[in-house]
C-alpha cells in the first residue's frame, strides 16, 4: 500500500502528463480507494484528505471520459433503478419459447 506522500506523487505525475492508459488511471484510482480505506487516512489533515478525494473525483472524471462518457447509456439503456434496467433487459433480450421450441 502507498504511503500519502507516494500517491501524492504519483497524482502530481497523472496531472502533468497529456494523457494516460486507462489501466493506469484505474491502477492509481484504485491505490487513492485502498489508502482512503486504511488507517492512515485517518491520520491525515482535512486539507490532505480534501485534496486526496478531489483527486479520486477527478480520476474518476477521467476514466468515465476516456470510456466515451458517463452521460451515454452503455447498450442504449437509460439508468434505471436495478430492478427496472433488469426487465428492460428481460424484455429486450427474451422471447416466448412456443412447445416444441428449444430455448437459445
Amino acid at each position: 500500500m502507498s504511503s500519502y506522500e507516494d500517491l501524492d506523487r504519483q497524482i502530481e505525475q497523472f496531472r502533468s502528463r497529456d494523457s494516460a492508459t486507462l489501466v493506469d488511471l484505474r491502477n492509481l484510482l484504485l491505490e487513492i480507494e485502498e489508502f482512503i480505506n486504511s488507517e492512515g487516512y485517518q491520520a491525515l489533515s482535512p486539507a490532505e484528505r480534501s485534496q486526496l478525494q478531489s483527486a479520486r473525483k477527478d480520476l474518476i472524471q477521467s476514466i468515465q471520459g476516456q470510456e466515451g462518457g458517463a452521460d451515454q447509456p452503455a447498450n442504449g439503456i437509460e439508468e434505471l433503478p436495478a430492478r427496472e434496467a433488469m426487465v428492460e433487459l428481460l424484455i429486450r433480450f427474451s422471447r416466448p419459447v412456443g412447445p416444441g421450441e428449444a430455448a437459445d
